[in-house]
């Protein structure tokens, strides 16, 4: 299990190494800005079957993991008892939802982010460098670079999602700030005479690296697989793409103009998802709502043009809606890195936290729940009354100076209800206990005697 701030910060920032390179001090961050050049129709269509073939795979793959996924989401952040019938207690007591809010802070509240060490105590290309200083302006770039990104919330988010279902990724990827200019370039006619003309160019004013969270609902891979290097592809799906977003990205994508002869009232939904945001009370949208939006796929991973193996190479490959492809570009490296706390032997989807203690958090609500129906059970007291009994039932109710009015004392008797209390609190201590040895999140802030363990 990753425990230590460092452990999870390497992790996280793996991917992030191989994105800038270091000279005289400062990270000179490289994006190549290519033309969009469409390929072939042939090689568009080997490209749409190659992202639906892995997305139905991973889908198959993956189907037991979501639906965990989504109850252990539900045990952790939907604070409702399922115990309905008349009589019970409802109260819930959320257990998940304390261990998350006690261990992820400890994965993400050092500061500053990055410490870099002097691992070459002399620049052999420059032997009079101060290295020290060098160390000193790269951390300053990398923490600047964090707090520019809103990288802190991004860990919050990750560290959780890990915690949550065993196994959350992260996106590397280049943001850019651009500024538009104007240049006024001169030229003179044939007859002589002086004209001025301005074009309006984009300039790039900052660009640095930064990393996303996408839900862990909108990633499919392979589980099997242990170590992201080594996976096929990884796809990102986003259901809720605006067209308006996309018709506004023409320098990035292309055969725009195909999507609007879609039919765009086929809905894409994973109802997993849905159903998490349901629980919340979050409606699902209208058909008429859903024509507005596109289903987005974008597959990083192998293909090759030919068919033959030999020739594969990394893609990004850019699909909507299953039916045409919109994105197309070589890459380097698939963009990902995943966060597993407890990671299991030679397969790609870890344990989290909560999958442990799910069941200790039910037996502990209904404990607790049980605990409260036996107390409520004992003070208001079930008769047993001899049928015929001249005796009011809306009498037989247990309140200070209620009196009841019978003509035979043996025609009415109270159900024998054993006080359990006791007995149910020290169960409920013994599974607090159970949770927090597992997790190892022992109070130790409290008192030696069995009190300490459960709080």
């Amino acid at each position: 299990m990753i425990t230590t701030k460092k452990e999870f910060k390497n992790t996280l920032t793996g991917k992030l190494k191989n994105s800038y390179t270091a000279n005289g001090g400062l990270f000179l961050l490289c994006i190549c800005v290519k033309k969009i050049t469409p390929p072939t129709k042939d090689i568009q269509e080997k490209a749409l079957v190659r992202v639906v073939e892995a997305f139905k795979n991973y889908d198959s793959l993956l189907r037991w993991y979501r639906t965990l996924w989504l109850e252990l989401f539900k045990s952790t952040y939907i604070f409702e008892t399922e115990r309905r019938s008349e009589g019970q207690s409802t109260i819930f007591f959320p257990k998940c939802y304390e261990q998350m809010e006690k261990i992820a802070p400890r994965l993400t509240g050092n500061d500053p982010k990055f410490i870099i060490g002097l691992n070459v105590p002399i620049n052999p290309l420059d032997k009079d460098a101060d290295m020290i200083k060098y160390a000193q302006a790269n951390q300053a770039t990398l923490n600047y670079f964090w707090k520019l990104g809103n990288s802190s919330a991004k860990l919050r988010s990750l560290a959780k999602g890990g915690l949550l279902y065993g196994v959350m990724f992260a996106k590397v990827g280049f943001h850019q700030k651009l500024i538009e200019t104007k240049e006024v370039n001169e030229s003179t006619s044939e007859t002589g005479e002086l004209t001025q003309k301005t074009i309006k160019k984009e300039e790039v004013l900052q660009e640095y690296p930064i990393f996303t969270v996408p839900d862990i609902f909108d990633v499919y891979f392979d589980p099997r697989i242990e170590f992201v290097d080594d996976m096929s592809s990884i796809i990102e799906v986003e259901t809720k793409i605006r067209k308006s977003d996309i018709y506004g990205m023409k320098d990035t994508y292309f055969n725009l103009d195909e999507i609007k002869k879609l039919n765009l009232g086929v809905k894409n939904d994973d109802y997993k998802k849905t159903n998490k945001f349901s629980l919340q009370g979050v409606p699902s949208m209208d058909n008429k709502a859903d024509d507005e939006y596109l289903s987005k796929k974008t597959y990083y991973g192998y293909f090759s043009e030919t068919d033959d193996i030999e020739d594969e190479e990394l893609y990004k490959i850019t699909t909507i809606n299953d039916s045409i492809v919109i994105g197309y570009e070589e890459i380097k490296f698939i963009p990902f890195e995943k966060f597993v706390p407890v990671e299991i032997p030679n397969q790609g989807v870890g344990k989290g936290i909560i999958e442990p203690i799910k069941k200790l958090q039910e037996a502990y609500n209904l404990t607790r729940n049980q605990r409260f129906e036996n107390v409520s059970l004992v003070l208001n007291r079930m008769w047993l009354m001899k049928a015929g009994a001249s005796i009011d039932p809306r009498k037989l109710v247990s309140r200070a100076g209620n009196i009841i009015m019978t003509k035979d004392m043996a025609a009415l008797a109270p159900v024998p209800t054993p006080d359990v209390t006791n007995s149910a609190f020290s169960e409920a201590q013994s599974i607090n206990t159970e949770i927090q040895t597992t997790l190892g999140t022992i109070d130790t802030t409290q008192d030696s005697s069995d009190n300490g363990f459960t709080n």
